[in-house]
């Protein structure tokens, strides 16, 4: 039978022995598994109620529903590589490498789930707030500030 000591010792084959096909599931297990016992605030960003917003706040909502699909939380993110991404379905570099840069920024600030700046911008605004600036306060800057048609969609 399956013992706490055996599967704590399970891999990548013996998670599939469970039947878990899905390598990005496989990767969750292995990540949960591991981070036992230990401080993990990324393990506390849950898939539905923040990963998938997260992807809106960053212009990317396109690809919820494989994240969705692929069970992707904070924990996956903080060890999410270009090979993920293509298995998400992640076809645009460009999209991949946002992606990663957001996550970097979410290392940046030990993930914290409020890092993203979702109000309203104002003229007190600093340089610095800019690298947390949502999609959405993105597009109010351009559009304020005559930049309409580079704003994206």
């Amino acid at each position: 039978g399956w013992t706490g000591a055996k599967v704590l010792k399970l891999d990548i084959n013996g998670l599939e022995q469970l039947g878990i096909k899905h390598p990005l599931h496989v990767k969750k297990l292995i990540l949960a598994l591991r981070s036992i016992g230990k401080s993990d605030e990324a393990g506390e960003l849950k898939c539905d109620s923040w990963v998938l917003p997260w992807l809106h706040d960053i212009g990317l909502p396109q690809h919820v529903p494989a994240f969705r699909e692929a069970m992707v939380d904070g924990r996956i993110l903080n060890f999410l590589t270009y090979h993920d991404l293509n298995q998400l379905k992640v076809r645009l570099r460009l999209h991949a490498v946002s992606i990663m840069r957001a996550v970097e920024l979410l290392r940046e600030c030990n993930f914290n789930p409020n890092y993203l700046n979702r109000s309203r911008i104002d003229n007190t605004t600093r340089p610095a707030e800019v690298t947390f600036w949502s999609h959405q306060n993105v597009k109010q800057w351009l559009s304020a500030n005559a930049y309409a048609e580079f704003t994206p969609a």
